[in-house]
């Protein structure tokens, strides 16, 4: 696409889840362990190991769908719009209700939802324009970026609003995110999330591993949940004998409605999280 014909194309598109109680010590005797203790200390270690390495391949795949064209123009951005991408990967962009995340690198955006799901999307930046607008309260910069992925060219627009007590604030939507009509702004990830509730028979069923239970919390919650603090124990768990699986679930302290399961795999010694 001509920049003359991105910039005209700017102008025109201003307008941005059986229940068992928990005596269950009998259970503690049922432990089908197929794996020696050194290929389970390997399985354990592996594990944040693997993420990354997910992170990289989604990144790689992602960029993978763009021509080689577009990838040499994401190496020859002017400084404008490197300030411009810089805003966008300073921050972890979220919806008014949280549902929705985004963050952004200097190649890709990742989406995610509190249901756990992920999305990585390549994108390149073709033309920016910047408008501003003036009240007595508030200074508006708007920047208005035509963006091309691998379906087509979208626009992302960022308004920074600086008002009259030198608060500033930002908003950005766009066309090309899961929530299009949608305003993002951007969140503080909480730094201390606490797990709070298990008693020491459930503990028990879980190795007495409360380290690896808050780690996986904290980490799981990091990407999904992450203005969430603290999470308290429902109460109940739940065991699949057949897979030799327990799985406890954990509202949110103060909180009826319970938001987040974490399973752990007594044969293997590994624990994962999903949102309910």
């Amino acid at each position: 696409m001509d920049k003359d014909e991105i910039i005209k194309k700017i102008k025109e598109n201003k307008t941005p889840v059986f229940i068992v109680s928990v005596i269950l010590v009998v259970f503690i005797a049922f432990s089908a362990v197929r794996c020696s203790a050194v290929q389970e200390s390997r399985q354990a270690e592996s594990q944040p190991q693997a993420t990354a390495s997910n992170v990289v391949d989604d990144e790689a795949s992602a960029l993978n769908e763009l021509t080689d064209e577009q990838k040499a123009k994401q190496d020859k951005y002017d400084q404008e719009t490197q300030r411009f991408i810089a805003v966008l990967k300073a921050n972890l962009w979220a919806t008014e209700d949280k549902s929705s995340l985004i963050s952004f690198t200097d190649k890709t955006f990742i989406e995610r939802t509190d249901q756990g799901k992920s999305a990585t999307t390549a994108y390149v930046i073709d033309a920016l324009k910047a408008d501003t607008s003036k009240t007595d309260e508030e200074t508006v910069d708007t920047y208005t970026a035509a963006t091309e992925l691998s379906d087509g060219t979208h626009f992302i627009t960022l308004e920074k609003h600086t008002y009259s007590d030198q608060n500033i604030q930002y908003f950005l939507i766009s066309d090309c995110f899961a929530k299009s009509k949608a305003q993002y702004s951007p969140i503080s990830p909480s730094d201390n999330i606490t797990v709070s509730g298990l008693n020491q028979e459930v503990l028990q069923l879980f190795g007495n591993d409360k380290d690896n239970i808050e780690s996986t919390v904290k980490n799981y919650c990091a990407q999904y949940l992450p203005t969430y603090t603290e999470f308290e124990w429902a109460q109940y768990a739940t065991i699949n004998w057949e897979e030799n699986t327990i799985t406890v679930t954990f509202k949110e302290k103060d909180g009826n409605r319970e938001i987040l399961a974490l399973e752990y795999n007594r044969n293997t010694k590994t624990m994962e999280c999903h949102s309910i």
